[in-house]
């Protein structure tokens, strides 16, 4: 049987979904005439909804598409289709039915045959049908769209942007452009029948035309857990108390905190199993199983000898298929979706085939990723967890990725065959990043075609009589940004701290020449939804701008630090603070944009705090963002002009029990003072010496002998009472440092380690690895009002090399003193910090010279 030929103005559309086996596409040869919708301003036609969807969220949003489509028609040809409900249908009226009318089911059209996100677009005897598969939530409290199948409002989109022309460039009605045309038509007897390339597509989701069309459609049928389903199977604050042995042993204590497991209790795997069997029988089709974020292993010997093997995260994988075996046992239409994240990167090494209703969650996708994943039995396949976008990354709330990068993720994932994505962070940047949002969804619909050409699409649709100069504007952006690409693979040669990538990528003659084409793309603006899509550029552009003057002058303060280079610098600081606060109204709230309710500046949940630091984990910005100018004004210093210095001496005979005599006796003390240099209530000074082994620094501090303490341990509550600190960095770079607690009493420390965790997707990186135990003693002794300690600190704990006369660590020494517990502790610090009221800057470190 001869297949007829699909229309050629709908060829693009239909042959890159074939090509994937996504779907078919079939038209009658065309011997009838085309079916008319609109002509030279008149339609015979009203879009037409189901009386009873048979849910009132479906209905709402069944209505929402529709009215999306009647402004598609209003705006392309300035025809306002009426809308009305199936029974009150204008009778002589054609229909554009949408979702599962009576009179789609008597034109032999089943919507209830698609599955998943399935949809089609027919039209038959003139009427027109765009219909698909439409499902509530499992759950009957979830209400977002995200949790609902809605093919007919996929098809809906789909029918819009086929057919009218319309490009759903942005979220809300000011991102969507439909063009001017006298004549509307569908082919006679046109079927198509579409099957999206994903089974799950999700991301914050900002509304939902805009996720629609580009392929973020939802999660329907999936339970997740954002990634972890542990918190949720055996939660710390219901069995913490009650059931410590349901937790992690670290030494030689139950540990809840983290509400990390003890996998090999068999009540904590049925926990887990059981867990996941309440939301299949929930409704769920799909559940996730994944173990705690940060992930840290029990200790006890049943989690030690699990499985006979000493991998942790194979332990893991062997756990999770035997959950998952289970589950296809008592649950064989239900399936399982199992995540790869740290300790599980890694394919697992002890088997090679998982059961038949596992899927299993990527979270790393490079090529290698891939080809080790080819060997391994994934019955439903994969999705992935991508992590392109996130303020937590090193550019925060600046770009990240050009159109060309995420194209061709696209069609590496779709060779994989990966069939659900979720997108981290997404969202956050709809004006500078909107272009390449837009090609990494729309590619979804044909990972072959040219994105070059989507790109293009884009610029002409958003920017009409402005998109020459927004052309030149997003070319410079992306070329800047496409080295930066490969960020994950390259990052151990990249700059990782976000001043320096932030000062090489937005060049000053590269910010210059962006601005000239902003503006004069704003000057030639004439329509109303251009002029606000410019709007939302400029305020990104200008945070953009802004944050990367302050790099410059920063650095050019740096080596100039005079009061002239200074007060250019505070003004600039000034300035953005300033803008900062220009996005929030009095209470403290994000203001929406200008006539798009839809979008805010940066996204609505995002703080002040978020903005000043310009993001989190690996992207915040200490100084000079956080400086307080009034204050540096007031007390005339510069910041960072003078480094302080200590010399750290050589030992020789004598005891170093006493501070002012034996081995210290002619060792000159350093004073702690405020970390802003303010006074202090009680006075710390330091000695320090060394030797081929160890380092060792004496102290001497105020403290009312009246105050008493308790031991905290190791790792324990030790920071949280009156304490000396230490912090070394024996390389000098200011990356990788060591954190040393310790009260006024004996067996009460804490240590950690920060820099030495080198991938920005685990939890701990930039941040404080608490795992690392240094092997470190000190001395406390009290007399009087006087508190006494030595710390010894062995080189080799450090991993440090042997000083040598002239060698120059970078360090710093600390004190809080909580008082009487009522109000803020007191700070005090030997290299004081004028930026941040933070011991934990780095860049704030003195340095300490061997003699």
């Amino acid at each position: 049987m001869r297949i007829p030929r699909c229309p050629q103005s709908l060829l693009p559309f239909c042959l890159g979904l074939s090509v994937l086996l996504l779907g078919a596409c079939t038209a009658t040869k065309a011997t009838l005439p085309d079916t008319v919708i609109v002509t030279d301003g008149r339609s015979d036609f009203e879009i037409v909804l189901p009386d009873d969807p048979g849910n009132p969220n479906l209905d709402r949003y069944l209505r929402q598409g529709a009215a999306a489509l009647q402004a598609a028609f209003l705006e392309g040809s300035g025809v306002s289709l009426p809308l009305v409900t199936e029974s009150k249908r204008t009778p002589g009226k054609r229909a554009i039915c949408i979702g599962n009318c009576r009179a789609t089911r008597a034109a032999r059209l089943e919507p209830t045959q698609c599955r998943n996100y399935d949809f089609f677009i027919a039209e038959r005897n003139g009427d027109i049908f765009l219909a698909g598969n439409d499902a509530p939530a499992s759950n009957p409290k979830l209400v977002p769209f995200r949790f609902y199948y809605l093919g007919s409002v996929k098809s809906t989109v789909a029918f819009m942007e086929k057919f009218l022309g319309t490009k759903v460039l942005l979220p809300g009605e000011t991102g969507r452009s439909t063009p001017k045309r006298a004549r509307i038509s569908v082919p006679a007897n046109l079927t198509l029948k579409i099957s999206p390339l994903l089974r799950m597509a999700t991301s914050a989701q900002y509304e939902m035309i805009y996720s629609m069309s580009n392929n973020d459609f939802g999660l329907a049928g999936f339970s997740l857990y954002g990634g972890h389903s542990y918190y949720s199977a055996v939660p710390a604050k219901v069995y913490g108390e009650t059931h410590p042995e349901y937790f992690t042993l670290r030494g030689n204590k139950r540990i809840s905190n983290g509400n990390h497991l003890c996998i090999s209790n068999p009540e904590v795997q049925e926990l887990i199993y059981q867990e996941a069997k309440k939301r299949l029988e929930a409704g769920a089709e799909v559940v996730e199983l994944a173990q705690t974020d940060g992930y840290i292993p029990c200790q006890c010997e049943p989690c030690q000898n699990l499985f006979g093997v000493s991998d942790e995260g194979e332990k893991l994988w062997i756990l999770h298929r035997n959950i998952a075996a289970r589950l296809y046992r008592e649950m064989p239409d239900k399936k399982v979706l199992i995540i790869c994240y740290n300790p599980t990167w890694q394919p697992p090494k002890t088997f090679h085939k998982f059961p038949p209703n596992t899927m299993i969650e990527l979270c790393t996708y490079s090529p290698r990723d891939f080809e080790a994943w080819s060997k391994i039995t994934v019955p439903q396949g994969f999705t992935s967890y991508v992590y392109h976008w996130g303020s937590y990354k090193l550019p925060g709330f600046t770009p990240m990725h050009s159109p060309e990068f995420l194209a061709g993720e696209v069609q590496r994932f779709a060779r994989f065959g990966v069939k659900g994505v979720y997108r981290c962070g997404f969202g956050a940047s709809f004006g500078l990043e909107g272009p390449a949002y837009y090609v990494y969804g729309k590619m979804w619909d044909d990972p072959n075609q040219d994105f070059r050409q989507l790109e293009q699409d884009f610029y002409q649709a958003a920017y009409g009589e402005s998109a020459a100069p927004m052309v030149q504007f997003f070319t410079l952006l992306h070329d800047r940004l496409r080295p930066f690409d490969q960020l994950d693979g390259l990052r151990p040669t990249l700059p990782r701290n976000p001043r320096a990538y932030l000062g090489f990528v937005y060049t000053p003659e590269l910010l210059l020449t962006m601005d000239k084409h902003l503006t004069r793309a704003e000057k030639l603006a004439v329509n109303a939804k251009v002029k606000r899509r410019l709007h939302l550029v400029r305020l990104e552009f200008d945070y953009l701008k802004n944050l990367a003057e302050i790099v410059h002058l920063y650095h050019a303060y740096r080596i100039s630090p005079d009061q002239n280079s200074f007060a250019t610098l505070a003004q600039k600081v000034e300035a953005r603070n300033q803008l900062l606060d220009s996005y929030f109204d009095d209470q403290g709230k994000k203001k929406p944009l200008p006539d798009w309710p839809e979008l805010s500046f940066r996204g609505s949940s995002t703080t002040r705090t978020e903005l000043l630091r310009n993001g989190a984990l690996a992207a915040p910005l200490g100084a000079p963002y956080a400086w307080n100018i009034p204050l540096l004004r007031a007390s005339g210093v510069l910041p960072g002009k003078l480094m302080q210095r200590v010399t750290v001496c050589r030992r020789h005979a004598g005891a170093l029990d006493d501070f002012n005599a034996g081995a210290w006796e002619k060792v000159p003390a350093t004073e702690l003072s405020g970390i802003q240099l303010g006074s202090l209530k009680l006075g710390t000074s330091f000695k320090m010496l060394y030797d081929d082994e160890n380092l060792y620094v004496a102290f001497k501090a105020a403290l009312p002998a009246a105050r008493a303490y308790l031991p905290q341990g190791h790792d324990g509550g030790a920071p949280g009472q009156d304490c000396l600190e230490f912090f070394v960095d024996p390389h000098g770079e200011r990356e990788i440092y060591y954190h040393l607690i310790w009260n006024p009493v004996a067996k009460s420390t804490y240590d950690s380690a920060r820099g030495l965790i080198k991938d920005a997707l685990n939890p701990l990186f930039n941040k404080f690895d608490a795992s690392w135990n240094g092997e470190w003693s000190y001395t406390t002794a009290r007399n009087g009002d006087d508190w006494y300690s030595v710390l010894t600190l062995p080189l080799a704990t450090i991993a440090a090399e042997r000083p040598t006369p002239g060698t120059v660590w970078c360090l710093n020494v600390g004190r809080t003193d909580y008082g009487d517990g009522k109000g803020m502790p007191e700070l005090s610090l030997w290299s004081p910090n004028l930026e941040t009221m933070s011991f934990h800057d780095p860049e704030c470190f003195g340095e300490a010279v061997f003699e």
